[in-house]
């Protein structure tokens, strides 16, 4: 009767052990689905919010500008991307705000006009993979962007009215 009792124990043992191996085989599989899943949604909600901040930062500098002072320049700072520039009068001195695209980003900086620089990258706004404006008849600015993830591409347009 011991004998018994005794390989009925081992069963249940090795039983209890196989449930806890496939527990723990299981946990860790759910594990690398759901983070790999959450990089993944991260990796897109981060692109999405760049296009929007991109757009939403142009939209509003252009419009709180003096609209015969914005200007579209071919390139700035050894940047091949055309440029936004923005220009204002204070104190008898002419500064510039130039929105540009330099380094795989959406960039501005302020400087006083005719100011000499090399290689600066100015202020971070959004990182962005394109920047294109495209200027249209009766004062209206198209501007494009796009970003992409490892897996989808994203792009966006703004139209810009400067009347």
């Amino acid at each position: 009767m011991n004998k018994k009792s005794n390989g009925k124990t081992r069963l249940e043992t090795m039983l209890v052990m196989l449930l806890l191996i496939v527990f723990g085989i299981s946990t860790y599989t759910l594990v690398v689905v759901t983070a790999t899943s959450y990089e993944k949604t991260q990796a897109e909600t981060t692109a999405k919010d760049n296009l929007r901040l991109a757009s939403s930062y142009i939209e509003s500098k252009l419009r709180s500008a003096d609209k015969d002072n914005v200007k579209i320049v071919d390139s700035i700072f050894d940047s091949q991307s055309k440029a936004i520039v923005l220009e204002e009068k204070l104190e008898g001195d002419t500064y510039q705000t130039a929105i540009y695209y330099k380094d795989n980003a959406l960039r501005e900086i302020y400087i006083k006009k005719g100011t000499q620089l090399e290689d600066t990258s100015g202020f971070e706004i959004a990182k962005i993979d394109k920047f294109d404006i495209e200027k249209l008849q009766n004062n209206t600015l198209n501007i494009s962007f796009a970003t992409s993830t490892n897996e989808q591409d994203y792009d966006m347009q703004t139209i810009v009215n400067l009347n």
